[in-house]
């Protein structure tokens, strides 16, 4: 059957859409794919391959990651969209009619799913963000907000001029947790932060050891509507050693402090 795909656009990268196609497919091979998600075998091929003229419609995207499709690796809707060159704003109109309409959502036991994964993590990574942030001179509060029942915590400063309170979600592969699982359980959080009326005073942080999806976030994620955002890696849980920030919707970048939580040493 044949694929329609929108003419080549600016900023379709055939190799970054590929890259995506890659985690939601996993360990199927490309006539697995083709045939859970109802599109052609030459269209997954060619889109695995990077070798797509222009990038898929929202209607293929979309059965890509219908649950039929059974997409791995957590991949959305969204991200799928973002690595094909989609703008914020298109992705934002799509998934409004999609939500509208009811379609292509895959519903989620919420507070069961971010308590089963929440109850996994450590305090270490809770603590690296909040020594990493005094030793680049913010005056926090040493009383963590821990929202387990959301999947998140909150850092808030105590000097009132800075205004600024910093949020950690916790993007780690605990041993017999899959991908999906984690990025599921993100998803959740990140939607209970930006429905909080403070997102836009909030410079948010996803911490994660794992570099499959320390790579996926910087490079397909958009960005929350927060004040900042940035994806931190860690592999000793204790110290962050490379990060990346997302720009804000319309490209730009407020100025926050600090401006990095890597360490110089």
């Amino acid at each position: 059957m044949a694929e329609n795909l929108n003419g080549a656009v600016k900023g379709f990268d055939g190799k970054q859409f590929s890259r995506a196609l890659k985690m939601l497919r996993g360990s199927r091979t490309a006539s697995k794919l083709a045939e859970e998600a109802k599109v052609s075998r030459s269209f997954v091929s060619k889109g695995l391959s990077g070798l797509l003229p222009g990038r898929p419609s929202v209607r293929i995207l979309m059965k890509l990651t219908d649950s039929a499709a059974n997409p791995e690796n957590g991949i959305t809707l969204e991200m799928l969209m973002a690595s094909a060159g989609y703008s914020d704003e298109e992705i934002a109109e799509e998934t409004a009619a999609i939500h509208k309409s009811g379609s292509n959502i895959k519903k989620i036991p919420i507070e069961a799913a971010i308590t089963d994964y929440f109850g996994t993590i450590t305090q270490e990574p809770f603590m690296a963000l909040l020594n990493a942030l005094l030793e680049k001179g913010v005056d926090c509060e040493l009383d963590m907000n821990l929202r387990k029942n959301k999947g998140y915590f909150e850092i808030n400063c105590v000097s009132p001029e800075n205004g600024q309170s910093y949020v950690g979600i916790p993007v780690f592969c605990q041993e017999n947790t899959a991908i999906q699982d984690v990025i599921v359980a993100m998803s959740i959080s990140l939607m209970h932060i930006v429905a909080d009326d403070r997102a836009k005073d909030q410079v948010l942080y996803f911490m994660t050891d794992n570099d499959q999806i320390y790579e996926f976030l910087s490079e397909f994620m958009p960005c929350p509507p927060v004040k900042a955002a940035f994806v931190l890696f860690t592999e000793d849980h204790k110290t962050f050693t490379k990060e990346s920030r997302k720009k804000a919707t319309n490209g730009s970048m407020p100025e926050i402090f600090p401006e990095s939580l890597v360490s110089c040493d």
